[in-house]
């Protein structure tokens, strides 16, 4: 019988490569679910063979080779990283792939759907129907497949037209967050621009700072930790959440809001705490302003009873509070792995119908000013690293009957600012007639696709903010909501 249910061995381990262990939060079994997938599309036709000899290079600079690591479970079950000790046509330090099209973009049966900027708010279809050309098929889709195979970490798949080129980089979460990828494709400009001076130093090579943090005196105690859900209601809410998460599939798109929109829901925002407050407007950000319009949102469209928690977590980047702690040197060094924490807001439903708008917007600015300090920080980190010990997953603040809705804001990562224009070889769409400068992306969008049983509904990244200040989105949501929300978007 054992035949029949027999496991794919894992590769033979290679003498010379050198074993490097995994850090601590990069275990976690949401990231070893989730296969990360970012496209950036060009209005110009970029050099193929520059871009992936840059891409070569980077990963052979000092530090920067871990990065061309495989993955391999050890004898205790846990992660751990297998690096070459020199990278080789058998053994290469990433999976590239490339295909050339002659023809306009516009001719393509894929390229040609690619969401487009407009003027009005607009959601585009489901985020994998465009997988036929941006997705390199011979790439595992979660932790398990990497592990019994030989494989790199990082996918780089280079598709160009005649007036266009679309570049995909495709990576498991346990890699890295978002930032560390905007840290990594900044280096890789860097190297492509022959500025390799520019490529900031690789830390944590063999050591793991977000797990530093805790080390030294014990944290404080965590504000939220009343709100913390353990034990029967942490299993009620998971098995609510799959439950859920079975009977109505999330469906991922991407949603497009204007410039125009965007400034006038800032204004609406600030105009409702000027009133609230004449003495002195409190701050918020674009962010807090998007988090809440977002919530709200989805809250009328989903229709929840008055009293029920909604809890919004906003993913926060940790960088600069380890460079507070003196762990790092500064938050844009090589610190690849996910240094990321969440950002708590409980409200009910009936606050998030009635408040103003501005108003939910300072509530979730006044989650990020008390959680955000370096004590807090260290008290959620703890609380996480319990919580992982125990489950194998982030703790979740909130109560079993809640609404969860995730955010997360790229835009600190600047996306749509990386400038590709030493690698362009062929103007696409004349200058004076897109918005878009030489060498930048158009288009960039993000498809995370989960294996197993690891349910993400409810979820919103901010993809970032184009050269003309339009905001682009990736959002997964139950299939049944999406009529809704297209309702909400065109009452704006």
């Amino acid at each position: 019988m054992g035949f029949f249910f027999s496991k794919p061995a894992a590769p033979a381990k290679v003498p010379t490569d050198i074993v490097l262990p995994f850090h601590y939060f990069d275990h976690q079994e949401l990231y070893r679910a989730v296969r990360l997938q970012i496209s950036f599309c060009f209005n110009d036709v970029l050099d193929a063979e520059k871009l992936r000899s840059a891409f070569a290079r980077l990963l052979e600079m000092d530090g920067w080779r871990k990065l061309g690591a495989r993955l391999r479970l050890n004898s205790k079950g846990k992660l751990e990283y297998h690096l070459p000790a020199t990278f080789t046509q058998d053994r290469p330090s990433f999976v590239y792939s490339f295909e050339h099209f002659g023809s306009s973009i516009a001719d393509h049966p894929v390229g040609s759907r690619l969401p487009r900027a407009g003027d009005q708010p607009a959601t585009f279809g489901d985020i994998c129907d465009y997988n036929s050309l941006l997705e390199d098929p011979r790439l595992p889709r979660d932790y398990k497949e990497w592990v019994n195979s030989d494989m790199p970490q990082l996918g780089l798949r280079i598709v160009t037209f005649a007036d266009a080129t679309c570049i995909t980089v495709t990576f498991l979460h346990t890699l890295t967050d978002l930032m560390g990828l905007a840290i990594i494709l900044r280096a890789w400009v860097a190297v492509l621009d022959g500025k390799e001076e520019d490529v900031p130093p690789f830390v944590g090579f063999d050591t793991d700072p977000m797990l530093l943090a805790l080390e030294g005196k014990p944290p404080p105690r965590f504000i939220l930790v009343d709100k913390i859900m353990r034990g029967l209601s942490l299993f009620v809410f998971g098995i609510r959440t799959m439950f859920q998460s079975y009977w109505y599939p999330p469906e991922g798109r991407y949603v497009f809001l204007p410039a125009e929109k965007v400034r006038r829901l800032r204004e609406d925002a600030l105009r409702e705490l000027a009133t609230q407050n004449p003495d002195k407007v409190p701050s918020v950000s674009e962010n807090d302003i998007l988090s809440a319009w977002w919530t709200r949102a989805l809250v009328r469209v989903v229709r929840p009873a008055v009293d029920r928690t909604i809890t919004i977590m906003n993913a926060f980047d940790c960088r600069g509070v380890l460079t507070e702690m003196g762990l790092i040197p500064s938050p844009d060094v090589g610190l690849i792995t996910n240094a990321v924490n969440g950002i708590w807001t409980v409200l009910s439903a009936r606050q998030v119908l009635e408040e103003p708008l501005g108003s939910l917007a300072l509530q979730t600015r006044r989650s990020l000013e008390q959680q955000r300090t370096v004590e807090q920080v260290r008290a959620g980190l703890a609380e996480a690293k319990d919580s992982q010990d125990r489950t194998g997953f982030f703790y979740v603040v909130g109560n079993a009957g809640m609404m969860m809705v995730t955010f997360s804001n790229w835009q600190k990562a600047k996306f749509f600012t990386l400038d590709f224009s030493p690698a362009v070889t062929k103007v696409g769409t004349p200058l004076d007639k897109r918005d878009n400068q030489l060498g930048r992306p158009s288009y960039i969008s993000v498809l995370g696709m989960t294996a197993g049983s690891i349910p993400l509904t409810h979820g919103c990244v901010v993809v970032g903010k184009d050269e003309k200040g339009n905001y682009w989105f990736g959002m997964q949501l139950p299939r049944t909501l999406w009529a809704g929300v297209e309702q909400q978007m065109r009452e704006m």
